[in-house]
C-alpha cells in the first residue's frame, strides 16, 4: 500500500510502477549522495521499502531493522527515509557506550 496527498492508504495494484518508483528515487538518493547504485528492486525489498516508508510517515515513527549482515538493511532504510523525507540518526554502540555518549 502507498499514502495518497490525503494522508490515505492505497493499494497498489501494479508491482512494476512501484519497482520503477523506488528505482527512481534510489538513482536520485545515489546522485545526491555521490554513492554507486547498486541496489536491486526485486518483491520483497519494495515490500521492506513500502513498510518502513508507512513507519516513518506516523508522528515519532522508528523502527529497529534486524537481520543478518549484508542483508541491505542500510540500504532499505537510507532509501525509505529519502523517499519519507526523513532523517536517518545513527547510533554507534560501542564497549565503553554509555548515556553521556
Amino acid at each position: 500500500a502507498s499514502v495518497d496527498d490525503s494522508g490515505k492508504y492505497t493499494e497498489v495494484t501494479d508491482f512494476d510502477e512501484l519497482q520503477v518508483y523506488y528505482t527512481q528515487h534510489a538513482v536520485e538518493y545515489a546522485a545526491q549522495h555521490g554513492t554507486p547504485s547498486i541496489m536491486v528492486m526485486f518483491f520483497q525489498a519494495c515490500e521492506q521499502i513500502a513498510r518502513v516508508c508507512r513507519i516513518l510517515r506516523h508522528p515519532r515513527g522508528n523502527c529497529l531493522l534486524l537481520g543478518r549482515s549484508g542483508s541491505g538493511r542500510k540500504s532499505v532504510a537510507e532509501l525509505a527515509a529519502f523517499v519519507s523525507r526523513s532523517r536517518i540518526w545513527k547510533m554507534r554502540a560501542a564497549a565503553n557506550y554509555d548515556f553521556t555518549s
